[in-house]
């Protein structure tokens, strides 16, 4: 294996053998062609709730509408009656592929084609990085194939902001290799590449790409401690600039983290939460050993079974180990093999004492749970030290036949290829679109009415586990999936154009989160949330009645039929769906309200006093209720200007009083009244209200994350220094090609 010195770097030269090489890396599209043709659409589960269909997909739909319309994707009008969409950094609403194919294509087509060109990105990045640590062309395409293909990037196709940081990390670490060789503008380059992956939305990625570029870095020790420090200082710049470019959508969710529940304790428990079992490491070597939740036959014990998948091919581990040995006595292979030993162990999380000394003395560690995810990094170092050992074996047989030498590799890349289809198939199970991009019968059955209110869906999770047993896994089909997709859960309601008082997503402000929110609810955050179902068959929970009708929900969904005094059937006998007649208006005004001090006085009224008077909100920041006598709640209009603008005309002659909006709170909305600014007070807990005196006329609402303006200026001049840096490095690069011509006349 040619090996190269750091003051002779390898150059990604054209050559006849590069090209083809290039070529072959299309492998990878094989086993995706359904979704590259756009006749299949990847229907991933776990038993509980797919993160794809009813959160990640229905938050990328509603980001292309909203960038389409032509507004800044920073409110989510659609879920949980309103929630950040910039601040909710799992969304990508940064992320320019995301951005450009929800913006330019329909929810299914954009996701297949970002599947595809995630998998291209990681495949030709972990390519180019074995190239640049000297492995020739055609056997670097291992690299690229085994890990563009591993088992993380096929789970995880179901996190789409998780698949497209991970396709970015050996681009990350190419363009260190770059830094190291001192090759011009690679420290842009580098910066660059970060702020991209930090837009994809995944912060625990981009910290464990950091810790792998810093452990490249620290080991490499070539020309002694001055040139150590000056790329130490190189490599450092480039990852602040790059976080600094992206402080536009850094700060407003670290000032969200403030006000959700996705601020939580970081201790022991957290960070310990859903590690790989050490049995399960069986399943790197042969997957079949541990089994899957998509072929019924999962036979671990972990909650999360689709996390612990790290599979890159028997063949891969083999040519791995070969080149870590054989590629011993040289520093980026020496690193890669002893950061594919520590990740590993690092991923079986509280197993090990070593997790629990990284804990304590990793910076990081403590923010992040999912230590399985450090598989990600043992799969890069597997794919690079398995484009090692391929290399190593094909020079050692062209010793005796180059013939054999040169069809050596095409014969490898095949059987990965074919071990990789037959083991990942199971895993990524893809099914017709049109199944899933036209619920027709729930457009039927609710007609224009989910246009005019909220809805809910009851036993969300029963549901989805039911569907799960009923088609064992995938092993009876996709029809109980088909199924169910007919009914909104969580955030899905978003793809037919239905609004969600409820939803799924861990970033969610705290008043909201403690009424709606029934997932991943933080012990230390208030919960107020009732049980839905009351003491006769097919009666709801008093209390959760009250909610939906001040929550102004119109549409409840259930899988069994209801008995409730003010819900209209309607649709079919296989749709159980009803109107709710006594849902408040979205916006109203009232001369009563009853005055209480914060969140737990509002949930108190809400569910005890107030539970005989929904019409009369209960209001924070207020003082005692002025003469009037009355309590009924005049519908008012909301003229939508986009999701982060609203107004509200007030009736001609109205006596003022308390007008409140059922949409959710949050700090950065901000009112005038009358072109004044005017308060906003918490309404109902989570819920936003205004006093309005006698004969006012017009009340304005305009949102802006917290943080808005101090991220934009950051971002702003983050790329004033980022572009100085490119002209700099581009005038340095003249001089010495100056110079390089002067000397060689």
């Amino acid at each position: 294996m040619p090996a190269s010195s750091p003051s002779d770097p390898v150059r990604e030269q054209s050559s006849p053998a590069t090209r083809w090489a290039w070529a072959l890396n299309l492998l990878v599209l094989l086993p995706v062609l359904p979704l590259l043709l756009q006749q299949g659409f990847v229907v991933q589960h776990d038993i509980s709730m797919s993160d794809l269909l009813h959160s990640h997909l229905p938050y990328r739909a509603a980001l292309g509408r909203i960038i389409a319309d032509g507004h800044l994707p920073l409110w989510l009008p659609d879920v949980f009656s309103g929630t950040p969409l910039w601040a909710q950094i799992e969304a990508g609403a940064a992320f320019p592929l995301h951005v450009v194919a929800f913006a330019a294509l329909d929810p299914y087509s954009a996701m297949n084609l970002c599947n595809v060109l995630e998998i291209l990105l990681a495949t030709f990045g972990a390519w180019l990085l074995a190239r640049r640590m000297g492995i020739d062309a055609r056997h670097a395409v291992l690299a690229g194939l085994a890990y563009g293909w591993c088992g993380f990037m096929v789970t995880h196709l179901r996190h789409p902001n998780m698949h497209a940081a991970a396709a970015l990390l050996p681009w990350i670490m190419w363009a260190t290799e770059r830094v190291l060789a001192r090759r011009p503008g690679s420290g842009p380059l580098l910066a660059a590449l970060i702020a991209l992956q930090i837009s994809a939305g995944h912060p625990q990625i981009t910290w464990l790409s950091l810790l792998l570029l810093g452990a490249r870095v620290a080991t490499h020790w070539h020309g002694g401690w001055r040139a150590w420090i000056h790329r130490v200082a190189i490599v450092g710049a480039a990852s602040a600039l790059g976080a600094a470019l992206l402080a536009v959508l850094l700060v407003p969710t670290w000032a969200f983290t403030h006000a959700a529940m996705g601020e939580v304790s970081f201790d022991w428990a957290y960070a310990t939460a859903y590690p790989l079992p050490p049995g399960e490491l069986l399943g790197m070597v042969w997957p079949s050993w541990v089994g899957s939740m998509e072929g019924y036959d999962y036979r671990g014990h972990a909650g999360l079974p689709w996390g612990n998948y790290g599979y890159v091919g028997i063949i891969t581990i083999v040519m791995a180990v070969i080149g870590a040995w054989t590629g011993r006595r040289r520093t980026a292979i020496r690193l890669f093999t002893g950061v594919l030993v520590l990740a590993t162990i690092l991923a079986l999380g509280d197993a090990t004492p070593l997790f629990e000394a990284a804990w304590l003395a990793l910076p990081g560690t403590k923010l992040f749970r999912f230590a399985n995810r450090f598989l990600l990094i043992s799969q890069l170092a597997l794919a690079v030290l398995a484009a090692a050992g391929l290399s190593w074996l094909a020079h050692r047989l062209a010793r005796r036949s180059s013939r054999i030498a040169a069809w050596l590799p095409l014969l490898v890349l095949s059987l990965v290829m074919l071990d990789l289809d037959h083991h990942h198939s199971t895993r990524m199970p893809v099914d017709a679109r049109n199944h899933w991009d036209n619920p027709a019968q729930v457009r039927s059955t609710i007609g224009a009415i989910g246009e005019r209110g909220r809805t809910y869906t009851l036993d969300e999770l029963a549901l989805w586990e039911r569907a799960f047993h009923a088609a064992q896994g995938f092993r009876k089909g996709f029809e109980p999936y088909r199924a169910l997709w007919e009914v909104p859960l969580c955030s899905s309601g978003i793809l037919i154009g239905l609004q969600s008082a409820s939803g799924y997503t861990r970033m969610l402000h705290h008043r909201s989160a403690a009424f709606w929110q029934i997932y991943e609810r933080p012990s230390s955050y208030p919960r107020y949330h009732p049980t839905e179902w009351g003491t006769e068959p097919g009666r709801l929970n008093p209390r959760l009645r009250g909610l939906l009708d001040r929550g102004n929900v119109k549409l409840v969904f259930s899988s069994v039929p209801l008995h409730e005094p003010g819900l209209t059937r309607l649709g079919t006998a296989t749709l159980h769906v009803y109107e709710n007649e006594d849902a408040l208006p979205r916006a109203y005004l009232t001369e009563s309200w009853q005055p209480v001090d914060d969140l737990a006085g509002a949930a108190r009224w809400m569910f005890q006093d107030g539970l005989a008077s929904p019409a009369v909100p209960c209001l924070e920041g207020a003082g005692p209720v002025p003469d009037g006598d009355s309590a009924t709640p005049r519908a008012l209009t909301v003229a939508d200007n986009g999701p982060n603008h609203l107004s509200i005309t007030l009736p001609a002659g109205h006596r003022g009083g308390l007008v409140v909006l059922t949409d959710s709170w949050d700090e950065g909305w901000t009112a005038t009244l009358d072109g004044e600014a005017a308060p906003l007070l918490p309404t109902n807990g989570y819920q936003r209200g205004m006093l309005v005196p006698p004969e006012a006329g017009e009340l304005t609402m305009t949102y802006r994350p917290v943080g808005w303006r101090l991220g934009l200026f950051v971002s702003f001049v983050a790329l004033a220094t980022l572009l100085a840096w490119v002209l700099a490095s581009c005038l340095a690069r003249r001089r010495q090609g100056t110079l390089e011509a002067s000397a060689g006349s």
